[in-house]
């Protein structure tokens, strides 16, 4: 009686294993063939499952994965592909749209190869249309890459995952090139190892690079040993958060095109590294309806390791950076500056821990030249000095308010060593620091277009009480104020809140001298 063999892949329903198509796993014999023909019959059937078994299976030419096609291992610690002078999976079939596939539990291995090839790449093909060609539903999970030039490459692909991955020895861990929209990487360890000897690319964990990039998530990641653990030179709706970086220059760096919505919030920087920035923007040649928001991160560094910055917008020339939004961060044992920016508008920095003592300034901000797009310091606790530009405080480009400086708590652009006044009287003259029982006064100038709105309750030398609500507007060099009030001097009372106005338009050139002070 003939006898006839039975074969997983004859099971109705189940996957292709390699095996039944002469695949040997001893790391040795090629392997290539029989794993493309195991992809090749689970496309004919329609789509299916390839299965790779415990071995190391060697090839020498990139596996061609066409759409329905998914595969998967017994874990990436036994299932491996050793890619020989080859890319590993290449997706590049145009017919990809509304696709949901699978890869898990396996590594691609390129041990053994020299020069610039990839563990996975997604192109658009030969022919295709950007934006219209994509590959759409590629998930990778549990899936090692390592000893490549890159580990992973998209372009034109859409809707693609990659969690709990594991990328070491690559040059680069994800490139984005054009056209690579709701992309998220979540879980995975980047572990540069001193990248790929053989190859060329840049060492970056993440690489955001193509023009049209949207809706990128990478949140959850450990990003270990790169140049640049993330660079983003043109993207939209970016969003990093609660990653674990360590960069040999940069945790996160954004390039100086404009860019649309970007959210960096709840990160640890490591900020070990000698010359090593947390978070570097670059400068921007317009304003583009850009917006930046830094939050809840933490930049910390062991106070020895020299010119160490959490983070830096801009650079001294004369091209601006706009709409940064930096608050409820934590600096610590850095060594350079914890915030330093360079020619930003519109920028507020607000509610931050800057607990560095090396550096001679926790906040370092220089070069505003428009007082309608002002930069503004709030509510920050610094170790160490404010520094802002004296003719950007005096023009109103640049707003310092309710700030502890240096262990001192400063209003306005003056400072208070004793906010407690114990009936002493302050008088309106010029001066810009405040001991117990000295004067102050601070100028301030009403930016272009711009409307202040200020409750006062003031009690005069003779204790004449005067309240209201008071309108300051400025519309180009005209400045209006209703109603107008000019105090020469006030009597202060213990343990009262106060807020002074002194206004005084005539003269002055169209600055409105405004005073605050709180007293209790």
């Amino acid at each position: 009686m003939a006898l006839t063999k039975v074969t997983y892949s004859m099971i109705e329903g189940a996957s292709f294993s390699i095996l039944d198509f002469g695949a040997v796993g001893d790391g040795i014999a090629n392997d290539t063939a029989a794993i493309q023909a195991a992809v090749d019959a689970a496309e004919a059937n329609g789509g299916g499952t390839v299965y790779i078994p415990t071995g190391t299976y060697k090839i020498t030419a990139t596996i061609e994965v066409p759409f329905g096609v998914s595969i998967y291992g017994e874990g990436a610690s036994v299932s491996v592909i050793n890619c020989i002078n080859c890319d590993g999976l290449t997706f590049d079939s145009p017919t990809y749209d509304s696709g949901n596939m699978f890869y898990r539990d396996f590594t691609i291995d390129g041990t053994g190869s020299t020069g610039n090839y990839v563990g996975v790449v997604s192109l658009l093909p030969s022919g295709g249309t950007f934006g219209t060609d994509s590959r759409d539903g590629l998930h990778f999970h549990r899936v090692d890459v390592h000893d490549f030039n890159e580990a992973f490459v998209f372009a034109a692909t859409w809707e693609t995952h990659l969690t709990e991955c594991r990328i070491y020895r690559c040059n680069t861990g994800v490139s984005l090139l054009n056209y690579t929209l709701e992309i998220r990487i979540n879980n995975c360890n980047f572990i540069c190892e001193g990248g790929f000897a053989s190859g060329t690319a840049v060492k970056r964990g993440v690489d955001i690079v193509g023009p049209t990039s949207e809706a990128i998530y990478i949140v959850g990641n450990y990003i270990y040993g790169f140049d640049d653990c993330v660079k983003s030179d043109l993207s939209i709706a970016l969003v990093i958060r609660d990653n674990d970086f360590l960069g040999l220059d940069t945790g996160v760096t954004l390039g100086g095109a404009a860019r649309t919505g970007c959210v960096i919030s709840s990160n640890y920087f490591d900020m070990s590294i000698a010359n090593s920035v947390g978070i570097k923007g670059l400068v921007q040649a317009v304003e583009n309806e850009n917006l930046y928001v830094v939050e809840n991160n933490a930049f910390v560094g062991n106070g020895l390791s020299v010119n160490t910055t959490g983070i830096l917008i801009g650079d001294s020339s004369n091209t601006y950076s706009w709409y940064w939004r930096i608050t409820n961060n934590y600096f610590r044992g850095l060594t350079d500056t914890d915030i330093k920016a360079f020619n930003t508008r519109n920028t507020i920095i607000q509610n931050n821990r800057c607990d560095s003592i090396a550096p001679t300034n926790s906040i370092y901000i220089s070069g505003n030249a428009a007082p309608y797009f002002a930069n503004y310091i709030l509510n920050n606790y610094c170790r160490k000095a404010i520094y802002a530009d004296a003719n950007d405080l005096t023009s109103g480009r640049v707003i310092l308010n309710q700030n502890v400086i240096s262990g001192v708590q400063a209003y306005g652009n003056g400072f208070f060593n004793d906010i407690i006044a114990e009936g002493r009287t302050y008088t309106h003259i010029g001066g810009q620091y405040v001991l117990p029982g000295a004067n102050f006064d601070d100028t301030y100038a009403v930016p272009e277009y711009a409307m202040l709105i200020m409750s006062v309750f003031l009690e005069t030398a003779t204790n004449t009480h005067t309240s209201g609500l008071y309108i300051v507007v400025r519309t180009g060099t005209l400045v209006t104020i209703s109603p107008a009030v000019n105090l020469t001097s006030l009597a202060i009372t213990p343990n009262v809140d106060y807020t002074l106005n002194f206004e005084n338009v005539g003269a002055s050139g169209g600055n409105a001298i405004i005073s605050m002070l709180r007293v209790r």
